[in-house]
């Protein structure tokens, strides 16, 4: 008898500092959600059970739990590129785990090319272009070109 107050008393604690984890305002995202997998593992639970035991609604535990598509490297490369916290949400929302990992890897390329043109536009227009700067951009048209017709099958 004593031990299962114990493990209970064990169980409330853990689930009191988890929640108050998930609450602080400084943990970030993966963090979040990783704790939120922690906790369904350790009461073998679904999201809807255990939004229910830490006094959250289902749906805010499941916005927080979105985060596990996508791992921390993706996550960063994404903001760094200028993508906000909102837009990322998005996508994992609308999205299947593989669907968002192939927008989100699209939407990293769409903005690459889009920086890269820019860059070619000011290099062009400021005349810095040398005989090498000629072949590099034929050759990028060249592989250009094959990527447009890959992609339009």
């Amino acid at each position: 008898m004593n031990k299962e107050i114990l493990k209970n008393e064990t169980v409330k604690k853990l689930c009191e500092n988890h929640l108050r984890d998930l609450l602080k305002k400084d943990v970030d995202v993966f963090e979040r959600a990783n704790i939120i997998d922690h906790l369904l593992l350790e009461f073998n639970c679904s999201q809807r059970q255990l939004a229910n035991k830490l006094g959250m609604s289902h749906s805010t535990l499941a916005d927080h739990y979105r985060y596990k598509k996508l791992n921390k490297t993706q996550f960063d490369l994404m903001q760094k590129k200028g993508f906000n916290k909102t837009h990322i949400y998005r996508q994992l929302r609308n999205n299947t785990e593989q669907e968002a990992r192939e927008i989100v890897e699209k939407e990293l390329i769409d903005n690459d090319l889009d920086s890269f043109i820019i860059r070619v536009r000011l290099a062009i227009r400021e005349k810095k272009s040398s005989s090498q700067t000629v072949n590099l951009v034929k050759t990028l048209q060249n592989e250009l070109n094959r990527l447009l017709m890959y992609i339009e099958k």
